[in-house]
């Protein structure tokens, strides 16, 4: 494991010596929504990605045409924070400026539950590693664990000030 472990280490050491150039092209110029974009995230695989909008709702795209695959709208105000539930890519979660979070399936776009408990905008989502619960933290100063096959909140974790 040692020789593997040094190649790396010295693997890493070069390119930080190394002196480049930022010489970057751009691969494709998407338009992806009417209003400015919030975030966007990957699924694992990196084939497909997320975006949020100004414009109240997260898209589905294809990462190697750059083509829409999905639309989900349902959002009464900013879709601000979104996220997919890598490892497995299945779900997908929107958290909007509108106090809510809602999971879809990230295949066809249904939505399967509408999370509710938040009394203020709701900045950050987030899953576990095994894709069974979902965070979602607010400016209400509160975080929430939610248990994805059935909608319900597990905890509210109430302990931060600002």
């Amino acid at each position: 494991r040692r020789p593997i472990l040094r190649q790396l280490i010295a693997k890493l050491s070069s390119k930080l010596e190394s002196k480049a150039t930022g010489n970057y092209k751009l691969d494709k110029l998407l338009q992806a929504h009417i209003l400015p974009l919030t975030n966007c995230a990957f699924n694992k695989s990196g084939d497909r990605f997320i975006t949020g909008s100004y414009d109240r709702t997260c898209k589905v795209w294809d990462t190697h045409s750059g083509k829409e695959i999905l639309k989900l709208p349902g959002h009464k105000n900013v879709v601000y924070a979104i996220a997919f539930n890598n490892p497995f890519g299945d779900r997908i979660a929107t958290g909007s400026f509108d106090k809510l979070c809602k999971i879809w399936d990230s295949n066809d776009g249904k939505l399967i539950h509408t999370l509710q408990g938040h009394q203020k905008e709701i900045v950050c989502v987030g899953f576990d590693p095994q894709g069974a619960i979902l965070a979602t933290g607010s400016t209400d100063c509160t975080a929430i664990l939610w248990d994805v096959e059935n909608g319900k909140a597990l905890f509210t974790l109430e302990s931060h000030e600002a």
